[in-house]
């Protein structure tokens, strides 16, 4: 438990670099971008900040069928 907390603790202390990590990831090949429940803020960052990368955001429901897709 001590772990989580400081794993929890150096995630609030250390901003997230997410537009550099989406723009390498296209840099390296990537496409597609899919952001896992609850929300689509990342996927409405990626659609206006991304333009050779498609973007969504998956429901739970969308995410069971994509994984049986991708097995």
């Amino acid at each position: 438990m001590q772990r989580f907390g400081q794993d929890l603790a150096d995630n609030i202390a250390h901003g997230v670099r997410w537009h550099e990590a989406t723009s390498v990831a296209l840099e390296l090949g990537c496409e597609l971008f899919l952001e896992a429940p609850p929300e689509h803020v990342l996927t409405d960052l990626a659609r206006d900040n991304l333009d050779r990368m498609q973007a969504w955001s998956v429901t739970p429901g969308d995410f069971q069928r994509l994984l049986k897709l991708a097995g």
